[in-house]
């Protein structure tokens, strides 16, 4: 890669990225990483807990540090972590900052006023409800001079961070989708039979297959529901296959008991790779109202899958023509749905996951995701955002 400005426009641009632990770096914000370091820009990861060893870096040239908090002091002491933070920017300077979800991003900005550093400050908010709570939105209210951009995931997020915030420039909230590497996934997927085989389950059931975190706003419990209220001849042989694991464990466990499903549900627990197993279902389902861009779509697509959400968050605009979608909260309609797919043959169900893996390698590409976050980042460039030392 040449060095031209085109090329690398970020060259020797230090960016420092706040984040709050090891266990919050996915894969998607590693590929953001990927496009500053290739645009040229050097890295320094700052995470709020712990002095940051345990986390390996994709880069060997990035730099890794940790305020060395407890996740109980970055929870409750905002002021001690921003002057932690303080210290780094006062000894590093670094050109832009990032911070990743909210408490990064308020512990940011308030060390950038201890620090007197008025470089760019990004925001990187993933959650769909990410500005609902009235205190956040008063918090970025009162550093809005500082706050440059806040990045989003999907144009509905967008729209609810404009509909909560309208003082807030909307020029200065851009959508940055997520990207897989759809072609490369796949050759790591297990083959249908041997995913089957590892799962314990017949070559020839049905299988609808769902890899969530246990979590409400998942409404793993619609899922159930609708499985219950299969009505097609061959549902009674279908299998539910649940990967994943978390605080909901229990009450779902007693509800597929309740509803009569238990024998033909599989919870397998958290399985380390689970996207490996996507070509031992038959359709995925996940009718989360809550996700505002769930990888786990992506990762179905490129299976070659049907998909199944909701129209809630921002799956309507991650699936696309090719996805099916129900109602949020509406088991009945979800079931309609599932029995439709029941319905297909073979071939057509091919053909409707093999339509949905093409739509999504067109819309979310690596160049998209360059273009998409760089443009974000574009005005900083050019002219960076003043600090005047006694004020917000």
């Amino acid at each position: 890669m040449t060095d031209t400005p085109e090329e690398r426009p970020l060259a020797n641009q230090h960016i420092l990225i706040v984040l709050e632990k090891k266990g919050h770096v996915g894969a998607n914000v590693r590929e953001h990483f990927r496009v500053y370091r290739e645009a040229g820009a050097r890295l320094t990861l700052c995470f709020l807990t712990g002095d940051g060893s345990e986390y390996q870096s994709d880069c060997p040239a990035d730099s890794v540090t940790g305020l060395r908090l407890s996740n109980k002091a970055s929870r409750r002491n905002r002021i001690a972590t921003a002057w932690r933070l303080a210290r780094i920017l006062r000894r590093d300077r670094p050109d832009v900052m990032i911070g990743d979800q909210y408490k990064c991003v308020a512990s940011l900005l308030l060390a950038s006023v201890i620090a007197r550093h008025g470089r760019p400050i990004y925001a990187l908010l993933r959650g769909y409800y990410a500005t609902d709570s009235r205190s956040r939105q008063r918090y970025y209210q009162a550093f809005r001079k500082r706050l440059t951009g806040i990045l989003t995931l999907t144009n509905a997020q967008r729209d609810r961070f404009i509909a909560n915030m309208p003082w807030y420039p909307t020029d200065s909230i851009s959508v940055v989708h997520n990207y897989i590497d759809a072609h490369r996934l796949r050759t790591t997927m297990l083959s249908k039979t041997e995913a089957r085989e590892r799962l314990g389950l017949d070559e020839d059931q049905f299988v609808f297959g769902c890899v969530a975190r246990f979590d409400s706003y998942k409404r793993i419990t619609d899922l159930l529901k609708a499985f219950a209220k299969l009505q097609t001849r061959d549902a009674a042989q279908a299998q539910l296959v649940i990967i994943g694991d978390g605080k909901e464990r229990a009450a779902l466990h007693a509800e597929t008991r309740d509803l009569g499903i238990h024998s033909r549900t599989l919870f397998t627990g958290f399985l380390a790779g689970a996207n490996r197993y996507m070509q031992a279902f038959d359709v995925f389902v996940l009718p989360s109202e809550g996700d505002n861009f769930a990888r786990v779509f992506l990762e179905a697509m490129a299976a070659e899958i049907p998909v199944v959400g909701v129209r809630g968050g921002g799956t309507p605009e991650v699936l696309g023509t090719t996805g099916y979608l129900a109602p949020p909260r509406d088991p009945a309609a979800l079931s309609e749905i599932l029995d439709q797919l029941i319905r297909l043959s073979p071939d057509e169900r091919c053909a409707a996951g093999r339509k949905g893996r093409e739509e999504s390698e067109i819309r979310f590409t690596r160049e998209g995701l360059r273009r998409q976050l760089l443009g974000a980042l574009s005005g900083s460039m050019m002219q960076a955002r003043t600090l005047q030392p006694d004020g917000i």
